[in-house]
């Protein structure tokens, strides 16, 4: 039963995010910039960040795996998770669902100082899709505050994953995190 009300609040806090930004519904913009004192980047920077996360959706949204994919960092790395190991969890993600949806409200976003432009978005959210033979919907994830790790490359910011500091998945037992 707790969990029944860990989703139940989880859901009002969407709703509560989508009308502090006027937004009608998620279903109008799957990712909400919740204002916040904890944004340190200019407009434009945001608005480049949230479309990253607006090709990712269309991507996912159409099954279009080179589409996503262009949105990782070539040196993505994640706990020892490549852009070569996320291209095969999407393309089976890609088989067994359909209607896939992410929502994204993000909380922080701060831009690191340096030489390479790099951003952490700090985002709660949630990953869901229909299972493509019984067209039931299902749960793939959800997440509160985690952290994207982007990086600006080739004139687009670029998902990256948090480096080999995010210490190794384990091999069993556990999935991983969403390679968002």
């Amino acid at each position: 039963m707790h969990h029944v009300y860990r989703i139940a609040l989880f859901c009002l806090s969407i709703s509560a995010a989508a009308t502090l930004v006027g937004t009608a519904s998620h279903a109008d913009h799957p990712i909400v910039v919740r204002p916040s004192p904890d944004i340190h980047a200019d407009a434009q920077t945001v608005d480049q960040i949230v479309e990253t996360f607006d090709r990712v959706q269309a991507a996912m949204g159409a099954k279009d795996l080179k589409g996503l994919m262009a949105n990782y960092s070539d040196h993505y790395n994640h706990g020892g998770l490549t852009k070569k190991d996320l291209e095969k969890f999407w393309k089976d993600i890609f088989t067994r669902y359909n209607r896939i949806l992410g929502h994204h409200i993000f909380t922080k976003i701060v831009v690191l100082p340096g030489k390479e432009r790099e951003a952490m978005v700090t985002c709660t959210g949630a990953l869901w899709a229909t299972i493509a033979e019984k067209g039931k919907r299902q749960p793939l994830d959800s997440w509160f505050e985690e952290e994207h790790h982007l990086v600006y490359e080739d004139r687009s910011w670029r998902l990256i994953g948090a480096g080999p500091e995010a210490g190794r998945l384990p091999e069993f037992g556990t999935a991983p995190h969403p390679p968002f």
